[in-house]
């Protein structure tokens, strides 16, 4: 097996405690070392809570590690790919095949750190347009169709503690390190560059989160409709939930302020189906978001 050491630990962004003013909660956030804008601090904030390290900053820590791996892991399987048609490149474009070659080479693929500070984009280096975070979405999306199980990447089991990480947690841990090599990064161009990736894997993030939150609605009302004797008033609070989940998807906040803010804007054919339309949609959404981290078994 080819041995891979993760990325070391942050280098700009350490986890901190945060207790919510006036009320005994608490959760956990990354915070810089250096001065960073709100989009960078909210687009963290997401990627962190999409790995569950706002309630256990140790599993967010262990989806960055993997994210670190499995990143090396993606950009591996492009380089084997692009090798295996090497030969048409020489022949025709002998250039490029060979400065392809000379970069693959400069690094060292058994360390997350040095792949994901390398920032080596496989195809652009034959003048093939190509993204370092789609190779991780890519890489971590195939499914075996017999198992139903990823087909590349390696997710730690379950435990008595935790669920195995989802591939939206691992694009968001990948995310943490983009955006924790850009702070760490001198170079402008470079920092840039981490910064779009790290946008990127959120964006991919998002997607994964938006699907799987449609497929458990389809799960939902299939399970609904085929139980009997539903009522009218029932089949209106489904097309309310159904409503609320579709519309969450380009929403953002917690769970809590999107429920807050879609009950202000009920369309008026649902106005009336629920005595208490902001819990009945904060509970929708607390289902999908207990379904995906459990696995979204139907």
């Amino acid at each position: 097996m080819f041995p891979i050491a993760p990325g070391p630990t942050l280098e700009c962004l350490e986890a901190v405690r945060f207790d919510y003013p006036g009320s005994p909660g608490h959760e956990f956030r990354l915070q810089s070392a250096k001065p960073i804008d709100d989009e960078t601090a909210v687009l963290l904030r997401n990627a962190w809570r999409a790995t569950g390290a706002d309630k256990d900053p140790g599993r967010g820590l262990s989806a960055l590690t993997i994210a670190s791996v499995e990143f090396v892991r993606s950009q591996l399987h492009s380089v084997l790919w692009m090798a295996s048609r090497l030969k048409t490149y020489r022949e025709f474009r002998p250039g490029m095949a060979e400065q392809f070659v000379e970069r693959v080479q400069s690094i060292d693929w058994h360390s997350g750190s040095a792949v994901i500070q390398a920032n080596f984009q496989v195809l652009s280096a034959l003048g093939v347009m190509e993204s370092a975070a789609d190779n991780l979405f890519n890489w971590t999306a195939n499914v075996d169709r017999s198992s139903g199980e990823p087909a590349f990447c390696c997710r730690p089991p379950a435990t008595d503690s935790a669920q195995p990480f989802s591939q939206e947690a691992i694009l968001a841990g990948a995310a943490v390190l983009w955006v924790d090599a850009a702070l760490a990064s001198s170079d402008m161009p470079r920092a840039l560059a981490f910064m779009s990736c790290a946008a990127n894997a959120m964006w991919q993030a998002g997607f994964m989160s938006g699907w799987e939150g449609k497929e458990e609605m389809l799960r939902t009302d299939a399970r609904h409709a085929g139980k009997k004797g539903g009522t009218e008033r029932h089949r209106a609070t489904q097309e309310l939930k159904q409503w609320a989940l579709a519309e969450a998807v380009a929403i953002r906040g917690s769970d809590m302020e999107i429920a807050r803010s879609l009950a202000r804007r009920i369309p008026s054919r649902l106005d009336g189906v629920s005595a208490d339309p902001e819990r009945l949609i904060y509970d929708a959404l607390r289902a999908v978001a207990a379904n995906r981290r459990t696995g979204g078994a139907p």
